[in-house]
């Protein structure tokens, strides 16, 4: 009989033996960096909201304050339209009807053109009469000798305009109109 050889496959297994004070520390200290990594997440997604907000009043305002500069120049427009001094048939004129309130164009109800935004109005109070300009400090004003006086009234104006989202902007400006007879 002939004798054959067998070979036989022998696995071997190297098997791990994990001392009981390690279990679940690897899974725990994954956890923990996962919770920082959120909370940097949550952190920075805050500070961007913020800076989406600055932009978004800063626009607000830029807006209302370009309504409230075109008021102004609308003003000035009607203040050089006629000849004489204003009355009330001018557009945005008020008389003496606030006089003494200082504080008239902070109440709202003074306003009525301007209660929602992207809407706008212009004031054009009474002027003051500036007969001798020299003596009054106003520079490259003179009278010539024509036999006619000239009268220069000052006309305060102020402006007031609220933005797309309701950022309210007050402008004020002086505006001098030269009246060339002797009515004032």
């Amino acid at each position: 009989m002939k004798k054959t050889k067998t070979t036989e496959a022998v696995s071997t297994c190297h098997i791990t033996v994990v001392p009981r004070q390690q279990k679940g520390a690897t899974l725990i200290m994954g956890l923990v960096f996962l919770v920082i990594l959120t909370v940097i997440g949550l952190a920075s997604m805050d500070v961007t909201t913020v800076d989406v907000k600055v932009v978004a009043n800063s626009k607000d305002r830029q807006l209302a304050f370009n309504l409230a500069e075109s008021n102004l120049f609308d003003a000035a427009a009607e203040i050089r339209g006629g000849p004489g001094a204003l009355d009330a048939t001018n557009v945005g004129f008020i008389d003496d009807a606030f006089a003494g309130d200082t504080d008239w164009w902070a109440t709202s109800g003074n306003w009525t053109n301007v209660g929602n935004p992207n809407e706008s109005d212009f004031v054009i109070e009474t002027a003051e009469v500036i007969e001798e300009p020299a003596i009054n400090g106003v520079s490259n004003v003179t009278q010539d000798n024509t036999g006619v006086d000239k009268i220069y009234h000052e006309y305060p104006v102020l402006s007031k305009a609220l933005g797309p989202g309701g950022a309210p902007v007050v402008l004020a400006s002086q505006f001098l109109k030269k009246i060339e007879d002797n009515t004032k």
